[in-house]
């Protein structure tokens, strides 16, 4: 009885590192993945930004224009 509680307390050890091993890979995949999505998206949002600053600026400009041009006349 005594090597059975023995190997039975050897084996949930086991099964518990294996468990702690698969976990940590899992995280760590996880990890690398959502990092690359994040500096991937970061930069076509800087570019898209970029691209929609003029458009922005000028829209912007042309709505204090009209704005302007209505309250002098």
């Amino acid at each position: 009885m005594k090597l059975w509680k023995i190997y039975i307390k050897r084996r949930k050890e086991k099964s518990r590192k294996a468990a702690y091993t698969r976990n940590t890979i899992h995280r760590n995949r996880l990890t690398r993945i959502f990092r690359g999505w994040r500096s991937t998206t970061h930069e076509c949002g800087i570019e898209r930004i970029n691209a929609n600053e003029d458009v922005f600026r000028k829209q912007l400009e042309r709505e204090k224009l009209t704005m302007w041009t209505s309250k002098v006349d």
